[in-house]
């Protein structure tokens, strides 16, 4: 049986998760699903933007978090891989604006940073209601 507190694992998910999304945003979009133009009046495009980006804070912290330290130390952690997450979100976006398939979104980074941030503060709860446990 997996053993789900092996970082290994983790650091392996988060990295799958990465290449994935790495894949996703630099498809050629001839090459991807036809899907419907929106859902409740939201877009599906960007839908799926809120959906890549919103595993990255929750994945990223798990893996690579230190195995003990204090509230502060983690939210601090959080905070990096948060930012690091946008840059990471910003740069898709640029380099896709340099294809000459793909186009370059405002309103996709929106998105995306709507989906990290969401996650980001779920993260950031299950972290102080963990710490404020122990």
């Amino acid at each position: 049986m997996m053993d789900l507190r092996n970082r290994n694992i983790w650091i392996t998910a988060f990295c799958a998760y990465f290449a994935a999304v790495v894949c996703l945003c630099f498809l050629k979009p001839d090459s991807l699903p036809e899907i419907r133009p929106d859902l409740w009046g939201i877009p599906m495009d960007k839908l799926a933007h809120f959906l890549m980006f919103f595993p990255f804070p929750i994945l990223s912290y798990i893996a690579f978090r230190p195995r003990q330290c204090g509230k502060w130390r983690s939210v601090a952690i959080l905070a990096v891989l948060y930012v690091t997450g946008i840059g990471f979100a910003f740069g898709t976006e640029q380099l896709q604006g340099l294809s000459e398939y793909r186009s370059n979104d405002p309103y996709d980074f929106l998105a995306d940073f709507i989906g990290m941030t969401a996650s980001a503060i779920l993260t950031l709860c299950l972290i102080l209601i963990m710490k404020n446990r122990k």
